[in-house]
């Protein structure tokens, strides 16, 4: 026969079985709230990194834009210093077939051979084409001819201000850009906004923090800021690594790009002679049965000389936007005489004060190799001489480890647990035994109490995430990163993308953090695929 428990027994039960339920109801409670704002502390991190992936892609793009406007620019300055310098051969032709009638009536072996009329013929043939040359072209020193010359350089040296107004567009661009990755204001704006609702006590959000390292990541992924030698940064630094640069390998993007779009033959390679001086110097010498005209091989091109020995730095002293040079032949009682004619555009940076237009051969009196500003262009520094004002262009690196140099937007995290305290984050000793020792309990999450866990704290909540700004254009995927075409898009992606899990490290800094750099790194060597 079984004897009843005392009624004291009974309650004590009973309160240990109320005390383990409040308590698995409170740690219920706790670990669904840390749940949650786990996962609401995730979500608002990846929010913030695609947000900032897309900031760069659009920032990359209104670059890109006008980057391209700028090389637009370039070719309408093309288009008009070739005219100048086809006008300028223009005068040189006609000049060309004065002195070499002058230089067969004058001069040794043909002068014994022409008899005083044809000497008379050729004389007035020279008188014929220096009159035109005066009254039509308005040389050699003729002020409509020179205005003319100087009116079109001053126009060239208009759109050169246009460009420099887009190149300072393109730097406030760049610093509004700079400034907004380095201070985390679009994150700051997130995590403000994440904040400013009504809800209940239990609903109410902690505060939250940003750990900085997450800053120079992304800094360093839109700067290219490297140890090795390379390019120079924006900053006057001299690094070697992809991103926006000062330059960098633009120079050479921005060379092709501006050949590519010239596109009009009389650009790109001009064989046709200025038709209407040409039609009158033949006009003129078929006055005169004696004297035979022949205007021969004719060339010319926009952007470069014959060498094309432009580009960051020329080297050599014919800086030229627009060449022409063909020949002339003057022939009479079967002596000739045969003149090479040419012409040029120089013009470089403000820093070289050797822009010039010239042609030859020239008149007497014609002023040779004068200085003419007028043609002059934008500041170069520190690329100097120049043909090319400083721009900024995006560096790619030639590694798919590192993304090919997409930038990625870095984005931590944190939530300060201790900020707010809940009615059922309970935290008390219970003694089991008079003599034995007080068990813990503590429902806040603040500490890990385990022998293993030694009192490390883990009231520091973080979330990491990775937005990354990449390029692609369609049908072109071999197609390298680059600051000409608008072609940049946001995605998220893992805080590995790049090979640089190291970054995990640098975002969560501190010794607050050193329990989740070391689980991270724990996990990520065991493989867990779930952290990438």
């Amino acid at each position: 026969m079984r004897h009843p428990r005392p009624r004291g027994q009974n309650m004590v039960l009973l309160a240990l079985t109320m005390l383990f339920l409040a308590l698995m109801v409170t740690m219920t409670i706790g670990l669904g709230l840390r749940i949650r704002q786990k996962h609401e502390l995730q979500n608002l991190a990846d929010a913030a990194a695609y947000s900032n992936a897309v900031m760069t892609a659009r920032a990359f793009n209104n670059m890109a834009a006008i980057n391209r406007l700028e090389v637009s620019y370039w070719v309408a300055q093309s288009a008009d210093q070739s005219l100048i310098s086809w006008t300028g051969y223009a005068h040189a032709m006609a000049n060309a077939a004065n002195n070499a009638a002058l230089g067969l009536a004058r001069l040794p072996p043909c002068n014994p051979r022409l008899t005083p009329a044809k000497k008379r013929e050729l004389g007035k043939f020279a008188s014929d084409v220096r009159s035109y040359i005066m009254a039509d072209l308005r040389g050699p020193r003729g002020a409509p001819w020179i205005d003319a010359d100087r009116a079109a350089g001053k126009e060239s040296l208009g759109i050169q201000g246009q460009i420099g107004g887009l190149r300072e567009e393109l730097y406030a661009l760049r610093g509004t850009f700079y400034d907004r990755v380095r201070s985390q204001q679009l994150t700051q704006q997130i995590v403000a906004l994440s904040q400013q609702s009504d809800v209940s006590v239990v609903d109410s959000p902690p505060a939250l923090g940003r750990p900085t390292g997450a800053a120079g990541v992304s800094m360093r992924e839109v700067d290219c800021d490297f140890s090795e030698p390379g390019p120079v940064r924006l900053d006057g630094a001299d690094p070697s690594g992809s991103g926006l640069c000062l330059r960098a390998t633009w120079s050479t993007n921005m060379l092709s790009a501006a050949m590519g779009t010239r596109g009009h033959d009389f650009l790109t390679s001009r064989p046709q002679l200025p038709s209407k001086v040409a039609q009158r110097l033949t006009e003129i010498a078929a006055r005169y049965p004696v004297v035979s005209l022949v205007i021969g091989g004719k060339a010319g091109s926009a952007y470069w000389d014959l060498g094309m020995n432009h580009g960051a730095m020329p080297s050599s002293s014919a800086r030229a936007w627009g060449d022409d040079h063909g020949s002339l032949t003057v022939s009479a009682a079967g002596c000739s005489q045969n003149m090479a004619v040419s012409a040029l555009v120089m013009s470089t940076d403000l820093v070289d004060r050797s822009d010039k237009h010239d042609w030859s051969p020239h008149l007497a009196g014609d002023v040779e190799n004068q200085e003419d500003l007028f043609h002059t262009m934008g500041d170069c520094t520190p690329y100097c001489p120049s043909v090319w004002v400083q721009t900024v262009g995006f560096q790619p690196k030639d590694s798919e480890g590192d993304v090919w140099g997409q930038p990625k937007s870095l984005v931590a995290l944190q939530r300060d647990l201790t900020m707010k305290t809940f009615p059922w984050e309970l935290h008390f000793s219970f003694p089991f035994s008079a003599t034995g020792q007080a068990g813990e309990w503590d429902g806040r999450g603040r500490k890990l109490h385990t022998r293993v866990g030694n009192g490390t704290t883990i009231s520091q909540q973080a979330a990491l995430a990775t937005g990354i700004a990449y390029y692609h254009r369609r049908d072109h995927w071999d197609e390298f990163p680059n600051l000409l075409n608008p072609f940049w898009r946001a995605t998220l992606a893992p805080i590995d993308v790049d090979d640089r899990l190291q970054d995990v490290g640098t975002a969560l800094a501190g010794d607050e953090h050193r329990w989740q750099r070391d689980a991270f790194r724990a996990l990520s060597n065991a493989g867990y695929q779930g952290l990438h």
